[in-house]
């Protein structure tokens, strides 16, 4: 850590965060970002930072200050996309940022960039189908939800999905 020019900070900063001291937290990646610009796990940190500051700030019913956190976690996490295409974990926090934000619409637009960049990761497949049962027409995510049962048999949790998208298909109509 101390080659790379870290300082240690990525260690400071999990540390900091672990403590609930968010702000800690995000100045440590900022330095980060700062001294290592150039690393997508810079840029995650950064984005990680404001989410974690965003989701303990709606625990405590602060939604104007965590609005705030999270449209913060935008700008460092698409950098982190941009500076490494095949970071995983910077369109996931996307994603879960931009659903904290309700703005479905950009999420399901990372939803689909996942699926494209990481076919082999259910977790993409799985928001997808959530998305369309909560916020399009649950009809649709039911033949996605019937291939996962097929190819799952024995997963008593992927039938249990199947069978709460039917229950929202038929509120639905």
């Amino acid at each position: 850590s101390e080659q790379n020019g870290s300082k240690g900070l990525p260690y400071w900063f999990r540390l900091a965060a672990a403590r609930g001291e968010f702000d800690k937290a995000i100045a440590f990646a900022q330095d980060m970002t700062t001294r290592l610009p150039q690393f997508s796990s810079s840029w995650l940190m950064l984005g990680k930072g404001y989410q974690l500051k965003g989701a303990s700030l709606l625990d405590q019913h602060r939604d104007g200050e965590a609005k705030t956190a999270f449209e913060q976690s935008i700008q460092p996490l698409q950098m982190a996309l941009e500076k490494q295409t095949t970071n995983e974990e910077a369109v996931k926090s996307l994603i879960n940022s931009y659903y904290a934000l309700n703005q479905k619409d950009d999420a399901l637009r990372y939803i689909k960039l996942g699926q494209q960049r990481f076919p082999q990761d259910s977790f993409f497949d799985d928001r997808y189908m959530q998305h369309l049962q909560n916020f399009g027409n649950p009809e649709d995510a039911l033949e996605l939800r019937k291939v996962r049962v097929k190819n799952n048999p024995n997963d008593p949790m992927v039938a249990a999905q199947l069978a709460a998208t039917y229950l929202q298909a038929a509120k639905y109509r």
